[in-house]
């Protein structure tokens, strides 16, 4: 009760804000609604349809040839098709798989706190719509793609197996054709509100402040932001191998629009989260350090331009890896036994006598 003016001095201050520069406020709004319309709606409904299509059919499936897949990853077989789901549905249609299937039993807390965060990834219409206009080909764009799925592959395994029972019981998620529609709409509508309301705040950051900073750290501020306003803005970088970085960087992590996304889909499950951004940390660090390597072979003269990024990216890596696997005090509960007060005076009795 007592922290309640922190949001309210902040919608008040948000609100004077619209008042005094109205102009750059309108702005921004139809730059995102266009950005909506044109690039988020097209791409990205038609997958979050067909993620719930598929998560309700394959929710009981289980084909013997995903069982390495399932032990890499450290789930069971029957839960590999939603990391699949992930891969193919792009941001947020992972975390919704994992929501749905939480939500009707087939997943543990420990399990779904876990599969959140390697689940949910940019997918193949986010590489090659927007990737292909920044590269100008498709070869980067699927090799940024590949990218993208073997960084999740190796924070899946840092993440390691936890579940907290042996064996998980999948059973077909009964959802009519209604459902499918009207849940799609609404995390469709969601994610358009979030896109909306970070354009605007960056038309008002940018306004103010962010173009007397170089253009290499606007459109990095841009793309931790908002994924999609970020990468549109790589045209804007003159060296291809900055390009590279930038757009796996903002693919793997997100942003903080993709987050906010993710924790109001899995909020209505209440999905533990406390694990999702250290791991999407860990997931941008391999990320990085799999585009310097192509870099490196696609670009040689550009050599000069990672080696800071690679030491920053050695010490986040470190500092995610030791926050996710940090060692916790395990309680090793005694035997209990009857009437033990009783039974230890016994004991010191017979000691005593025993003595004299």
């Amino acid at each position: 009760m007592k922290y309640r003016w922190i949001p309210a001095s902040g919608a008040a201050l948000a609100m004077a804000v619209l008042i005094l520069d109205p102009r750059t406020a309108l702005q921004g709004t139809s730059e995102g609604i266009a950005l909506c319309l044109q690039t988020v709606i097209p791409s990205l409904f038609p997958f979050l349809l067909l993620s719930y299509i598929l998560t309700a059919s394959l929710s009981a499936t289980a084909p013997k040839f995903l069982q390495p897949l399932g032990k890499w990853l450290g789930i069971s077989t029957e839960a590999v098709p939603i990391y699949l789901i992930g891969l193919v549905g792009g941001y947020p249609a992972g975390a919704q798989a994992v929501s749905v299937q939480y939500s009707s039993g087939a997943l543990s807390a420990a399990e779904a706190r876990r599969m959140v965060v390697f689940c949910n990834n940019a997918g193949p219409a986010f590489f090659f719509g927007i990737g292909a206009v920044v590269f100008g080909q498709a070869s980067l764009a699927l090799l940024l793609w590949v990218i993208q799925i073997l960084s999740s592959l190796c924070c899946a395994r840092c993440l390691g197996r936890q579940t907290d029972r042996e064996q998980t019981d999948f059973a077909p998620i009964a959802i009519t054709r209604p459902e499918f529609m009207k849940k799609t709409v609404e995390n469709m509508a969601m994610i358009c509100a979030w896109v909306v309301i970070f354009r605007i705040l960056l038309a008002f950051l940018q306004h103010w402040f962010l173009w007397m900073l170089p253009i290499g750290v606007q459109v990095g501020l841009c793309g931790v932001l908002e994924m999609t306003n970020g990468c549109c803005q790589l045209t804007d970088l003159p060296l291809l191998g900055q390009r590279l970085l930038f757009f796996s960087a903002f693919s793997a992590f997100g942003g903080f629009c993709i987050l906010l996304q993710t924790f109001c889909i899995t909020a209505n499950t209440h999905i533990p989260i406390k694990m999702y951004l250290p791991g999407k940390l860990l997931q941008l660090s391999f990320s990085i350090l799999m585009a310097t390597a192509a870099q490196l072979f696609l670009v040689p003269s550009q050599r000069a331009f990672p080696s800071a990024i690679i030491l920053g990216l050695c010490f986040l890596y470190c500092l995610t890896f030791l926050l996710i696997r940090r060692k916790k005090d395990v309680a090793i509960p005694r035997k209990l036994m009857y009437n033990e007060e009783k039974y230890r005076m016994r004991g010191n009795h017979y000691a005593v006598s025993q003595k004299n």
